[in-house]
């Protein structure tokens, strides 16, 4: 104990000196200033993170929009065709041929001479 009987008078001119009233309220000043530090640089991050997901979410909701854009458009397709099928049926009497009533035409390409349709080129014309 003789030790600690030693550092007692030691012990007490340094919280004399130290803890006094304005270096206790410097101390808790800084205190709150680190600890508002700390607390900004939290909301910020939490603030980037809400920003990205929203974000993320923006991007699913663009993506689902268009899926869904190209989905009307395929059914307005396919009813566009089953209604032009339907009025050929039933206002001019057509039918799908059957595959007995196909026939397959061959063409022979040298005929044409780079027409397409049969005719002439307007080079050949001038020429003529």
């Amino acid at each position: 104990m003789s030790r600690f009987s030693m550092l007692m008078p030691i012990l007490r001119e340094i919280k004399d000196y130290y803890c006094t009233k304005e270096r206790l309220v410097l101390i808790a000043l800084a205190l709150l200033v680190f600890v508002n530090a700390l607390y900004v640089v939290y909301q910020k991050q939490a603030y980037r993170m809400a920003f990205n997901q929203l974000y993320l979410e923006q991007q699913a909701s663009y993506q689902q929009h268009n899926q869904y854009s190209q989905l009307l458009l395929e059914q307005g397709t396919f009813s566009a065709y089953d209604h032009i099928y339907q009025l050929a049926q039933e206002q001019y009497g057509m039918q799908l041929p059957s595959l007995s009533q196909s026939k397959v035409v061959s063409v022979d390409m040298s005929d044409l001479k780079n027409d397409p349709w049969g005719g002439t080129d307007k080079k050949d014309q001038q020429r003529a």
